[in-house]
């Protein structure tokens, strides 16, 4: 006797949940989010700087401060060695971020932002993303409690900065190494949703798991034989809801371009790029400036005749 969907549906889950718990699944989890770090960095100075101009070491400090902001941001809140124990206590998150820095700078062909650019490639990054990044906001919940137990704010805060670090702080140490060109916009400024998310998840698991002011399992408004279990955990919830989150933000980034040019232009702002633009500095030798030089000198040579 065959099974039903949702038998299977409900079989592939719990072994995706018994291999989230692995070393196995940690890794690809850090690697593919230290991937999606180094991009954003490559592709954020590589717009006004060519990557040749790009060090190897400032880059790779920038990656980890976008990779890792919310810990480090909690880690000087809280000092006591905090942020070095995270940092230096085990030296797999620093590797894992120069190996994926090393690989998307020098990869040939531009390899890594090709497959990386790709929609489809995205979608499945960006999932699992999520999943990884809720790991921090619960972690940053529970850290917070343990170590403020009198407070109510400190448990959500670092829920939220845990979850949204890398990119309050990042842009400030990118534009900086820039010099002082404004091309990164902080979360605390936009987008909005991309901050109350990771508050009101933090709000909710302080309430359940810390308080236990809410139930630690939520029953399922419905109930079918052909579906073997009636509640979820608050935790399983928190994780389905940013696995949601970054899908509807990779739908933002893929599919409302196609719109119109300007959704296409707040987008950008979302993703903390800028659209080319005639006003901006190009980078010399690069198509955008010799394409801008060559319609400058027809504009000259219509005005000397």
């Amino acid at each position: 006797m065959s099974s039903s969907p949702s038998h299977l549906v409900l079989e592939y889950l719990t072994q995706f949940h018994e291999f989230s718990q692995t070393r196995t699944f940690l890794s690809i989890a850090l690697a593919n989010h230290c991937l999606i770090v180094s991009n954003t960095v490559l592709r954020n100075l590589t717009s006004k700087r060519a990557r040749s101009q790009i060090g190897l070491l400032a880059g790779f400090l920038l990656c980890i401060i976008g990779g890792y902001g919310g810990a480090i941001l909690t880690g000087l809140i809280k000092g006591n060695g905090a942020l070095g124990t995270f940092l230096f206590g085990n030296d797999m998150w620093l590797i894992y971020m120069f190996v994926a820095w090393v690989l998307v700078l020098f990869a040939p062909f531009n390899l890594v932002h090709l497959l990386t650019g790709n929609a489809l490639v995205q979608l499945p990054a960006m999932l699992l993303e999520g999943y990884f990044v809720s790991g921090f906001l619960m972690g940053g919940v529970t850290d917070g409690y343990k170590s403020y137990p009198n407070s109510h704010l400190a448990p959500i805060l670092f829920g939220t900065i845990a979850a949204t670090g890398g990119l309050i702080v990042q842009p400030a140490f990118i534009n900086a190494y820039l010099g002082g060109i404004k091309l990164m916009k902080s979360l605390v400024s936009e987008p909005s949703f991309g901050l109350y998310v990771p508050f009101v998840l933090s709000v909710i698991h302080y309430l359940s798991s810390c308080l236990k002011v809410l139930p630690e399992r939520v029953e399922l408004p419905f109930h079918s034989p052909h579906i073997p279990i009636d509640s979820l955990s608050v935790e399983t919830l928190i994780q389905i809801a940013f696995v949601a989150h970054f899908g509807f933000i990779w739908f933002l980034f893929n599919v409302m371009p196609m719109v119109g040019s300007r959704p296409k232009r707040r987008l950008a702002e979302i993703a903390k790029v800028d659209l080319p633009d005639s006003k901006q500095k190009q980078v010399p030798g690069s198509p955008a400036s010799l394409k801008h030089r060559s319609t400058k000198s027809k504009k000259n040579k219509r005005k000397a005749h």
